[in-house]
């Protein structure tokens, strides 16, 4: 990994989705869908201005597009289930944000593989592993 990639990773991974749950539970807004609603809505709008001209009938008729509403639609139920996690008595965000963090990286280093032919190699297999060690030692310690 170069180091611009690695910044642009440590920026996303840190501070804009490592930041916006931190964000977002700080807001003692208790409802979990106005919480989803109003994350989500930001995120939509702020797409709109790099749409005009890039989406066509093309784009609309392929199979991506169909994959995308798809993959709107996991991301959705997640950030639906999100909220209702975070205000349930008793949360620790810090406890589930990184145990979702860890599964979020397990769905890729075995769906990339399985789906899409990525490497695997002995390091990504050794570090995915103590991911999964550190997250059941989150789950049935703390």
């Amino acid at each position: 990994m170069n180091t611009s990639t690695l910044v642009l990773v440590f920026s996303i991974g840190l501070i804009f989705w490592g930041g916006w749950p931190l964000i977002a539970q700080g807001s003692k807004l208790e409802d979990p869908f106005v919480r989803g609603f109003l994350v989500n809505a930001v995120v939509a709008i702020g797409f709109i201005p790099f749409l005009p001209g890039r989406i066509s009938i093309g784009t609309i008729t392929s199979t991506g597009f169909w994959l995308l509403l798809l993959a709107g639609a996991f991301n959705f139920a997640g950030h639906a289930l999100f909220p209702q996690l975070q205000t349930m008595a008793g949360s620790q965000l810090s406890k589930y944000m990184v145990v979702i963090s860890g599964l979020c990286v397990i769905a890729s280093a075995l769906g990339g593989p399985l789906f899409y032919g990525d490497a695997v190699t002995l390091p990504k297999t050794f570090f995915t592993l103590l991911i999964l060690l550190g997250i059941i030692g989150l789950a049935f310690t703390s």
